[in-house]
């Protein structure tokens, strides 16, 4: 092995990057992390920098300004958007979006409001969005700290300090232990760990990821600001100081360094190297006799080995050259503020760079930075509430070994403590702590209490004082998130936990999570999009900035800007803005109230509005453009023949008319190619409707070849549809009603004749469904193809045929009135078979038939109940004023009567009074 990566090295990589007498000072951070943000904010003071370089696109410079205004509150996002026209990316020319989200304590913020408040200059430096595309792979969010997560490395390094996650670790390490540290060595930790973690990635992913050429940027706006500074400040992720300070550092020592190793050796897991050394300052040392929580420092000598490749990995040795930013235009770009929410915020909802528990940490750093200006948070007396078990003790842990020996990197001394008392700093660390960890326990046992009647206050004082044992046990210097979870979990939750129990933890997440959502100062530069939810709101004269709901009634057939409302209403549901709810009115998607001539609206202006405009932006500048794009995206993926024109139907709600030529072969093809009948079915419906409504709302349909399509495909699937199973006979009775409406029209003889034949093939079917084969008789009746006589002897097969046929006779029965319940008055003789029928089917096939039975007589109208009764009644000697006279058997003369019959029944030796036996 050419060289061994030490403690050393480490010094020398922070005496070329965290000097304060160095004229750049590279300060490394975990995105969002409160510690991070508490130790820059010592060293802005200290080093006292002319300027201030951030990790971030420089397109967003323009915003740095808003970024710190008095109004402006996080949570809150910078947003930024590409348009790739020109295929820069790829060759699907997409629409892309991320997020570069900034909380309270956020180093990056910090850092930007004290050079507000100090008068620094300041600037982002990364890459601009569309280069970082280019370079790597579409992200959601700008900062990801997967590499300080996600390596061999990592997990080796949980496995030996015995942690749940990387959370964890970084909380005990870093979060909690790192308040109690000096900047000096908080950031020889932080540095050290950084390095470990880049060494064990590989320089191919770091290529993929477009790293590289981000560095290489990064590097080349450093040396410009320091020919232009004295003293430059870098703030930027740690993953990425060695590749942005000059590799020199690399080779500080190391002949040194490699003469104290001795011989140095490779040591293999199979066939990969192992990268990761053997040791580290935060693994739990094995078979301690005090505590298995204890923090065990290397107690090995200077010679222990320290395990690297037989190179230094090149992922530290690397630097790639600037290479030439790409032309693009400006109106393919947009960078927005925008704001954001706490829950966007949480590393376990998604958010690859956050951590989590977002709320957890901005309570702490409310108390860090009340801490620091001596002002007074609300408290808690901690020791008035929970007295310590007599007897018990702190569980101490192991004292620091000889870090220094074995990594060349200083452990804590006196002299790193503020005046000597390493006492005084782990009191306010625990302070902090301890009256957040109070508080949340606190929160969640009073909504726990309001569902659930516990848990009580003796439980509160026995999960702090389990939150403050478990700290100790795990040799944490104070109780964190993870203590505070385990504690709800043991004595909140009553019983096994399951989802019936699992309140307790629920509401812990919540309060965790935190609702809290950001707000942009007045005046904050919007874009195009926004105006123009703006200016229609002030057209159609809605009160577009009140948090009240407020409704609205359209006319949408009678006035023509009530249809416009109602577009404009239907635009802001489709981009899923929160802005409106349709309370009543026509529903064209489930196909339900189409009689209505009006609709109401329900609108309020939320705090969600705004921002799922701008997130919107990158899909076009009004309303419509956005709506328009973001549907023809969609129906670009889809590839159900239904989904497809549930899309449309929704383009025509807002009054757009699809009219992409590209779409238009797109939807071509997915018909085309399309086999589930049922879904063709739906695209048929849906598309015969929009065509029929178009005169009344208005709006351009444009899709009449798509139709002819549509229907040549269903008529060529359509004979395969003699059997199919009972939940999909209404949907096929209800497609061959549309297909003889539609077809019964003129210019459709050719279409028409072919559906005759397909009818035709399907009747003499063996084993047709006994609904369909009624229906497809309906059908011919009403084109003229067959007689009433031959429907009654139809009937009468199934009627008086054999006691499996005659079962199937009510299902034949409702797809025959379904499609041509006329015939019923047409021919007597169809009415005298089902009164036969009815009078001679014995009692338990007429309870097994009546369901269908009921179905079939549902489709008459009211006229035609009264006319077909009347009928009936005739039959029997009646009128329809004798059926007046007839006294109504209540529930209970019911429930008795069939009681007596039980009875007579039994004693008569019979089982059923219709069928004498």
């Amino acid at each position: 092995m050419e060289g061994v990566l030490r403690g050393k090295e480490i010094l020398g990589l922070k005496k070329a990057a965290c000097s304060y007498d160095n004229p750049c000072f590279y300060f490394p951070i975990r995105h969002h992390s409160p510690v991070c943000s508490f130790h820059l904010k010592k060293v802005i003071e200290e080093y006292a920098p002319d300027c201030i370089l951030i990790e971030g696109p420089d397109n967003a410079n323009d915003l740095l300004e808003e970024l710190v205004l008095a109004g402006t509150q996080a949570p809150f996002a910078i947003y930024y958007s590409y348009h790739d026209e020109k295929g820069l990316v790829n060759d699907k020319k997409e629409h892309y979006r991320c997020y570069y989200p900034f909380l309270d304590y956020s180093p990056e913020l910090v850092a930007l409001r004290m050079a507000k408040k100090k008068e620094i200059d300041r600037a982002f430096i990364d890459l601009p969005y569309e280069e970082i595309l280019i370079a790597g792979q579409e992200k959601e969010s700008y900062n990801d700290d997967h590499y300080l997560a996600q390596n061999r490395f990592i997990q080796r390094l949980l496995e030996k300090s015995d942690m749940r996650s990387f959370e964890e670790f970084w909380e005990k390490y870093f979060e909690i232990e790192g308040l109690t540290q000096t900047e000096d060595l908080f950031l020889e930790h932080m540095l050290l760990y950084c390095v470990l973690s880049r060494a064990n990635t590989s320089l191919n992913e770091l290529e993929e990821e477009g790293c590289l050429e981000r560095e290489a940027y990064m590097r080349e706006k450093i040396a410009a600001a320091k020919k232009k500074y004295q003293r430059v400040l870098v703030v930027t992720g740690g993953f990425h100081v060695a590749g942005l300070v000059e590799n020199d550092w690399l080779s500080a020592n190391r002949e040194d360094a490699g003469k104290e190793a001795g011989q140095a050796t490779v040591e293999k897991e199979g066939t990969d190297a192992e990268v990761c050394p053997t040791v580290t300052p935060w693994e739990r040392k094995s078979g301690s006799g005090k505590g298995r929580g204890t923090s065990a420092w290397s107690e090995r000598s200077g010679k222990g080995k320290q395990l690297f490749t037989e190179k230094v990995p090149e992922s530290l040795t690397y630097r790639k050259k600037t290479e030439k930013l790409h032309k693009t235009a400006q109106k393919d770009k947009g960078v927005y503020l925008m704001s954001y929410s706490m829950e966007a915020a949480d590393r376990l909802n998604g958010y690859a760079s956050g951590m989590p528990h977002p709320m957890f940490y901005q309570r702490i750093w409310e108390r860090i930075v009340a801490q620091e200006n001596k002002t007074s948070v609300t408290s808690v007396n901690v020791e008035n509430i929970v007295q310590r078990t007599a007897g018990m003790g702190e569980i101490q842990g192991q004292k620091d070994s000889d870090w220094k020996a074995e990594y060349g990197v200083r452990a804590e001394t006196k002299q790193d403590i503020d005046g000597g008392n390493a006492d005084a700093r782990t009191g306010r660390l625990k302070e902090i702590y301890e009256q957040t960890n109070l508080r949340f326990l606190v929160e969640v046992g009073k909504q726990v209490r309001k569902k659930e009647g516990y848990p009580s206050a003796f439980d509160e004082i026995c999960a702090l004082a389990m939150c403050r044992n478990l700290a100790a046990l795990r040799g944490k210097k104070s109780a964190g998130v993870y203590e505070l979870t385990d504690s709800v979990l043991s004595n909140y939750v009553k019983g096994e936990y399951n989802l019936a129990t699992d309140k307790p933890m629920r509401e812990l997440g919540k309060a965790l999570t935190g609702k809290r959502i950001g707000k942009l100062a007045d005046g904050t530069k919007l874009p195009p999009l926004c105006r123009d939810f703006e200016a229609l709101t002030h057209t159609y004269r809605l009160d577009a900035h009140s948090s009240a709901k407020k409704e609205v009634t359209l006319q949408i057939f009678a006035t023509q800007k009530h249809r416009e409302m109602s577009c404009f209403f239907y635009r802001m549901e489709f981009l899923q803005t929160g802005f409106a709810v349709r309370k009543k009115g026509p529903d064209l998607r489930r196909k339900k109230d189409r009689n209505l001539i009006r609709e109401i609206w329900e609108y309020r202006f939320g705090e969600g509005v705004m921002s799922a405009l701008v997130e919107a932006s990158v899909y076009g500048g009004t309303l419509a453009e956005a709506c328009r794009t973001i549907a023809h995206k969609k129906l670009m993926e889809e590839t159900d023949a239904g989904e497809v024109s549930a899309l449309l139907i929704r383009l025509f709600e807002m009054g757009l008319a699809y009219d992409s030529k590209e779409g238009a072969k797109r939807l071509e093809k997915v018909i085309r190619t399309d086999s589930n009948f049922f879904a063709l079915a739906a695209t048929f419906s849906n598309l015969t409707m929009l065509s029929d409504l178009s005169g009344l709302y208005q709006t351009t349909f444009g899709m009449e070849d798509l139709k002819e399509i549509v229907t040549q495909k269903l008529l060529t699937l359509l004979i395969h549809m003699t059997t199919v199973r009972e939940e999909e006979t209404q949907k096929l009775l209800e497609t061959l009603k549309e297909l003889y409406r539609v077809l019964l029209a003129g210019g459709h003889e050719e279409e028409r004749g072919y559906f005759i034949d397909v009818l035709r093939k399907m009747k003499q079917a063996p084993d047709i469904n006994a609904s369909i084969a009624g229906a497809i008789q309906g059908i011919l009746y009403a084109y003229g193809e067959m007689e009433t006589g031959q429907i009654a002897l139809c009937m009468k097969g199934y009627l008086q045929g054999t006691q499996e046929k005659a079962l199937w006779a009510a299902d034949y029965v409702r797809g025959l009135f379904f499609m041509a319940r006329d015939i019923l008055f047409a021919d007597e003789s169809i009415l005298d078979m089902l009164d036969v029928f009815v009078r001679e089917t014995s009692y338990e096939n007429f309870l097994n038939l009546l369901p269908q039975l009921r179905l079939a007589f549902s489709y008459f109208t009211p006229v035609e109940m009264d006319r077909l009764a009347a009928k009936v009644a005739g039959k029997y000697g009646m009128t329809k004023k004798d059926f007046t006279r007839l006294h109504e058997v209540s529930k209970e003369e019911y429930e008795y009567g069939k009681m007596l019959e039980e009875k007579v029944l039994k004693h008569m030796g019979m089982t059923n009074i219709f069928c004498g036996s």
